[in-house]
């Protein structure tokens, strides 16, 4: 990974305005990244990060209950039903009701569902989580305790917690 051959003094300056300025910069290529990517899914395929990502969990594992694709994207379950809904409403996925259980609601992709997916390009599960994929437990951790102060200055500053909303 090329982040690992950096020293990190380089990338930090030696004064704490030049590391704040290589952490804003950091957070940009962050966010510009994921815009582009969002750019991207809406031009091939007229939906949003998350509704691709949700058809392609949906595709790989027919008849997925929302739960289960809720624990797969690491959203709340009520985000997962609404993403669900709005799919079903698009044609894009269908779900049968059980005749013995009617709880029990599974998903499965429509063929307008599937050629929508196919037309999306990769990744198609969420750019953030295919690069942290890459990354090892311990980069992954030092990153969760970089970023604990910023999320708690932004906690304070505008009193919320998005962690269970995808990016859209």
């Amino acid at each position: 990974m090329a982040v690992k051959s950096m020293k990190v003094a380089h990338l930090l300056g030696t004064t704490t305005e030049a590391a704040r300025d290589a952490a804003l910069l950091s957070i940009r290529k962050v966010y510009a990244t994921t815009r582009r990517q969002l750019a991207a899914l809406r031009r091939t395929t007229g939906l949003g990060p998350a509704r691709v990502w949700a058809l392609a969990e949906i595709d790989e594992q027919p008849g997925l209950r929302v739960g289960d694709l809720a624990e797969r994207m690491r959203i709340h379950s009520s985000t997962a039903s609404n993403l669900c809904t709005r799919l079903r409403g698009d044609g894009l996925v269908r779900t049968p009701q059980a005749a013995d259980d009617r709880r029990a609601l599974r998903i499965y992709i429509t063929t307008e569902g599937r050629a929508k997916l196919r037309k999306a390009p990769a990744p198609q599960r969420g750019i953030l989580k295919v690069a942290l994929s890459k990354m090892t437990a311990e980069e992954c951790r030092c990153l969760v305790d970089g970023l604990a102060p910023l999320l708690l200055e932004l906690g304070s500053m505008y009193g919320i917690d998005d962690g269970f909303q995808p990016l859209e």
